[in-house]
């Protein structure tokens, strides 16, 4: 019966072996999958990140551009009521009324020296 026994036990601690080292091979495959999960989402969270920047440096590049081009706008429009209140003043010293296209060469002769 001891032989029996020690066999039992040569088997017992043989089972208890592998299953530690399944047990083992199962944490190291377990520890890389969080690994590989994480660096996943780290290059994702870092892509967000990234993507979002682009759209904010955007979005600020257009609000630039037309804010720039509102002004030039602003700037344009000023001009032409100017020049339009010159030629009136003008017409009223000279006490005549100006024809359409020497309205217009004079606002464009106005808006030119501006």
């Amino acid at each position: 019966m001891n032989a029996q026994a020690e066999e039992t036990n040569d088997k017992a601690l043989s089972l208890k072996s592998e299953y530690e080292e399944k047990l083992l091979s199962a944490k190291n495959e377990a520890d890389g999958i969080i690994k590989s999960a994480v660096e996943t989402a780290d290059r994702r969270s870092e892509s967000i990140v990234n993507e979002a920047n682009e759209k904010v440096r955007y979005i600020m590049e257009k609000s630039q551009k037309q804010i720039e081009q509102d002004k030039q706008n602003a700037v344009t429009d000023a001009k032409r009521e100017i020049a339009s209140m010159a030629v009136d003043a003008a017409e009223k010293i000279i006490g005549k009324k100006l024809t359409d296209s020497d309205d217009e060469e004079l606002i464009s002769d106005i808006i030119d020296r501006m």
